[in-house]
């Protein structure tokens, strides 16, 4: 209502990777406790609670949002892109933001980790919880975007906590 021109930039991701990546942040990073400190329940706990349900929401989040803005003012981007193709992802928030997206803009930054947060695996127990917590929020963005995110493979080495 105050302004009608604003645009709003919406980044998703896995809800399974998104649950345990702010699940290690918050109880293990933030705590500065070691993984195996943190008990199961507490996991638990986190990943069910209902503003932890809401982040995974991203079709409702969608909706949301595209019934208060003019339409074309909503840029869903994925948040694989900011690993797996940076400049364009770069280039294409700038073009949706209005902004000369010309190379010179776009330099080595765009991949320089600023915040990496550790490669390591979901634990089983936790993927299989999740993957079934999650399993209507992934659906609902498989029909809605056509994103499919991969399940655990059998021949990955085992999981293995980060501290």
């Amino acid at each position: 209502a105050l302004n009608p021109e604003v645009r709003v930039m919406l980044m998703i991701r896995d809800p399974v990777e998104r649950a345990w990546s702010h699940a290690k942040k918050d109880l293990v990073r933030n705590r500065k406790r070691k993984f195996e400190e943190v008990s199961e329940e507490e996991f638990r706990a986190f990943f069910t609670d209902e503003y932890q349900l809401r982040c995974a929401q991203y079709v409702r989040n969608m909706d949301t949002w595209q019934e208060r803005l003019q339409p074309g003012h909503l840029f869903v981007g994925v948040f694989d892109d900011v690993a797996s193709r940076p400049e364009a992802l770069l280039r294409e928030a700038m073009e949706f933001l209005g902004i000369d997206a010309d190379d010179r803009f776009i330099t080595g930054l765009a991949r320089e980790e600023v915040n990496p947060a550790g490669g390591s695996r979901i634990p089983e127990k936790y993927r299989k919880f999740l993957e079934h917590l999650f399993a209507e929020d992934r659906r609902a963005l498989q029909e809605r975007l056509g994103l499919v995110w991969r399940k655990a493979r059998e021949d990955e080495a085992p999981a293995e906590p980060s501290s």
